[in-house]
């Protein structure tokens, strides 16, 4: 709706803004606990992903800031993917998230074991929240 009121693309940097502040805030346990704010996430990232081709940013942000870093936030992402994909249509988030996962270094991950367990639980919840949007990230 914000962006709408200009009647063009914003510029790059104004929606790293939103979607940088958006990941910082998930940094926080308190913020991924808030049922409210994980459908503000939803919210901000689907638009971004959606109408502003702003995916792939968005999708290293959360792959390498969130899931492999915070432990805590990894089920909430599971959550806030499939409010983008149910609610706002944009499954393609969570399928860009997938695609990202499977670009990470397995040798990096045998390193930083909390990552791999992060990744690890995130595609298992995923994968039972959402199965219509892991099945064919798994099959490509």
């Amino acid at each position: 709706v914000l962006f709408n009121r200009w009647g063009m693309q914003p510029e790059e940097v104004f929606l790293q803004l939103f979607s940088q502040t958006a990941t910082l805030a998930m940094e926080s346990s308190t913020n991924t606990k808030d049922a409210a704010l994980r459908r503000c996430f939803a919210s901000i990232f689907a638009p971004l992903a959606k109408r502003y081709s702003a995916s792939f940013q968005l999708t290293i942000a959360l792959v390498n800031n969130i899931l492999c870093k915070q432990e805590h936030a990894v089920v909430p992402t599971v959550e806030i993917l499939a409010i983008c994909a149910e609610d706002h249509q944009c499954a393609m988030l969570g399928s860009s998230v997938l695609h990202e996962i499977g670009k990470l270094d397995p040798r990096a991950l045998t390193k930083d074991t909390a990552a791999a367990r992060n990744i690890g639980t995130f595609i298992n919840e995923f994968g039972a929240r959402s199965p219509r949007l892991v099945l064919p990230a798994l099959s490509s």
